[in-house]
């Protein structure tokens, strides 16, 4: 076991947890936050009332992912599979950018590079859960 891996895992897995739980708390607390985060994701839509409401249910959920990804920053070959599923998650949030890139852009009016840089962020966090995870291994209890 790579004790060098398990120092980096630790330390995206905080990185990880710090944002969703930011984020997931402005989202319900700050009506700001949903203007600071559609300039992050490059979104150029009107941020009505509605949508600021909906975006509440996706901070609570983001929260929850923070409060998954400090459980796993603790430690995280207890927690290994935590781990994979961030990063089956990363995926499918990259994915998504891909496959649905013609309504993201229609639709957010986001730009091609900006979706782009995003969708390359999202899958090289992927991989690097993955390689880090593989480098630790499962050597504690099952989540």
């Amino acid at each position: 076991m790579n004790s060098k891996a398990v120092g980096l895992l630790k330390i995206f897995l905080w990185f990880i947890c710090l944002f969703h739980i930011v984020v997931g708390i402005g989202l319900n607390v700050w009506p700001e936050m949903a203007s600071h985060m559609a300039k992050l994701y490059g979104v150029k839509v009107p941020l009505t009332p509605q949508l600021v409401y909906l975006l509440k249910p996706l901070g609570a959920f983001m929260f929850a992912l923070g409060l998954f990804a400090m459980m796993a920053a603790k430690d995280p070959r207890k927690h290994i599979s935590t781990v994979y599923i961030f990063a089956t998650l990363f995926t499918i949030r990259g994915m998504h950018r891909l496959i649905f890139q013609d309504d993201i852009q229609r639709l957010f009016m986001i730009p091609s590079q900006k979706l782009m840089t995003g969708m390359a962020v999202f899958i090289a966090m992927a991989v690097l859960l993955l390689v880090l995870g593989m480098a630790v291994g499962n050597r504690g209890s099952a989540d």
